[in-house]
């Protein structure tokens, strides 16, 4: 049984296919917001000024499209 957010809760964890110099987000997870969960990338970041902080993307829960795909 998979986990299950408790609703206004969410989790992220480190992106292990990030590289160094790519765009992929520094940690990816999940957010149940009122009973409806999202997908989050979370990026680590640097305003010109030198000051770090999270720049976070929330998006539709990615589905994997198996249209197409050849039966089992």
């Amino acid at each position: 049984m998979a986990y299950e957010h408790k609703p206004n809760t969410g989790s992220a964890f480190t992106n292990d296919y990030k590289e160094e110099d790519d765009n992929k987000p520094n940690h990816k997870g999940q957010v149940n917001v009122e009973g409806k969960l999202f997908d989050i990338a979370i990026w680590d970041s640097r305003t010109t000024e030198g000051k770090e902080y999270k720049y976070i993307k929330v998006s539709e829960p990615f589905v994997k499209d198996t249209a197409g795909s050849p039966p089992i």
